[in-house]
């Protein structure tokens, strides 16, 4: 009777502690990232950094101004005089300043030498990288909610577990004058969609970018959209 007593105990003990090694498998924990702040030379802009896996990625949208981008949202709008001959003029807005929210939407050309020294636009295959680092063994984890930003998404459960904090700036058709680095029109999936270009191109008019959307994909596409689209960039470390 006493040797069952002891059995029953050791039993209720095995269950009460668990095998941790069953719950483990295929996942890891996901440890809170460390936000490193780098300091762009060429304007002083601060972005948070954060390392995913194996590597360094900017924890916010390029915001450099250079022409073939265009403001997500402006912070200062300015007007000036267009002459044209013979001694006529017009009148014409543009954005001379953007706001800190979402960055710059670039084309494809543009964003390929964007980034800041020691920084450069991903490949499709860096970006398959992050997905697979994201993934953390679990064939099954739904990258799109680790990597968005817990606010401004049309859906909810966003989690930003690895403070990528990506935001749904959309995409848009970008317009370049003479003043400013030019003007974003037929703006786009606003709160729906986020998209990045890659560097890996596909043909003369088009190139890889990763998207994700508020119904839940996060892929690697060259569907629908060519090289003159505005999407956002994010560098990763060289």
């Amino acid at each position: 009777m006493t040797k069952q007593i002891l059995l029953f105990a050791h039993v209720l003990l095995l269950w009460a502690c668990g095998d941790s090694s069953s719950d483990s498998v295929g996942t890891s924990p996901i440890q809170a990232a460390e936000i490193i702040p780098f300091t762009d030379s060429r304007d002083g802009q601060v972005y948070k950094t954060v390392v995913i896996g194996s590597q360094t990625w900017m924890a916010e949208n390029l915001n450099y101004e250079t022409k073939g981008s265009c403001c997500v949202r402006c912070a200062e709008m300015k007007t000036v005089n267009v002459n044209y001959a013979p001694g006529g003029y017009f009148t014409q807005s543009y954005c001379a300043k953007c706001a800190e929210y979402g960055g710059r939407l670039y084309t494809w050309n543009v964003a390929t030498t964007a980034c800041p020294s020691g920084w450069h636009l991903p490949s499709q295959d860096e970006w398959s990288t992050l997905f697979n680092a994201v993934k953390l063994g679990d064939p099954l984890a739904h990258i799109d909610t680790r990597l968005k930003s817990t606010t401004d998404w049309n859906n909810y459960g966003n989690t930003d577990d690895f403070s990528f904090s990506a935001l749904p700036v959309g995409h848009s058709g970008i317009s370049v004058g003479p003043y400013g680095s030019g003007d974003c029109y037929n703006h786009e999936g606003t709160g729906d969609y986020a998209y990045f270009w890659s560097s890996t191109e596909v043909d003369s008019l088009t190139a890889y970018y990763m998207y994700l959307s508020k119904y839940g994909n996060a892929a690697i596409s060259t569907f629908d959209f060519g090289k003159s689209s505005g999407f956002s960039v994010r560098c990763v470390k060289d």
